[in-house]
């Protein structure tokens, strides 16, 4: 994906097929960490990715999931401009709630010096642990502020979302049926489908007869 950003190679060139059927990567790639300072420079800085993602190559999607560093940084900012709509994850500690409001702003000016239309899906708790306070306290100020926008299901502290990565699995490939990381992401597919009103296994011609959403 990198190369798609700084040389301006062909989307189709990045994307990957993977075992599992209707699920295809574009991996960032070693120069992702240059970008930004690419993006800089660049003619119209916080569209290039908007760009890219205008191939032909994805029409054949449901749904394009972009997914970005926790920080406001230029690439962050173009997946913001790219996409239409929001998916924020929040860490059930203290310190990332104070990062939804610097969040919050950005998408305010971006949506008013920019012009984008981009709106938030919903706000998804992660590292829940029910043994912590701190859990039921972020739940109930998010919930409180940001009401029916925050996912039903969060995704609890699961030692296997560590491992997963280092054995070069999903955690549907290293989790055993039924296992716990499986069932919250499962739930989370599930709630992002219905918000969206997609379904998995959608022919072509109804996925060509209804609007793209990226998150």
């Amino acid at each position: 994906m990198a190369r798609c950003l700084l040389e301006g190679r062909p989307l189709a060139d990045a994307i990957t097929k993977t075992p599992h059927e209707g699920l295809d990567l574009a991996p960032a790639g070693e120069r992702m960490a240059v970008v930004d300072l690419h993006l800089a420079s660049a003619l119209g800085r916080e569209h290039v990715l908007a760009r890219a993602l205008q191939a032909p190559a994805i029409a054949d999607y449901d749904l394009v999931l972009l997914d970005t560093a926790p920080y406001l940084g230029l690439l962050t900012l173009n997946a913001i401009v790219a996409a239409t709509h929001l998916l924020v994850p929040v860490s059930c500690e203290y310190l990332p709630m104070l990062g939804l409001k610097l969040l919050r702003d950005t998408l305010a000016s971006v949506q008013q010096q920019i012009g984008v239309d981009v709106e938030v899906l919903g706000y998804v708790l992660t590292m829940v642990d029910r043994r912590e306070r701190i859990t039921d306290e972020v739940e109930a100020m998010l919930r409180k502020t940001f009401g029916s926008q925050v996912f039903e299901h969060g995704i609890r502290v699961n030692t296997h979302h560590k491992a997963s990565p280092s054995h070069h699995q999903t955690i549907y490939d290293y989790e055993s049926r039924g296992g716990r990381g499986r069932e919250d992401f499962e739930h989370l597919c599930d709630e992002v489908e219905n918000r969206l009103g997609i379904r998995r296994g959608r022919s072509k011609s109804e996925r060509a007869s209804s609007p793209s959403a990226s998150a």
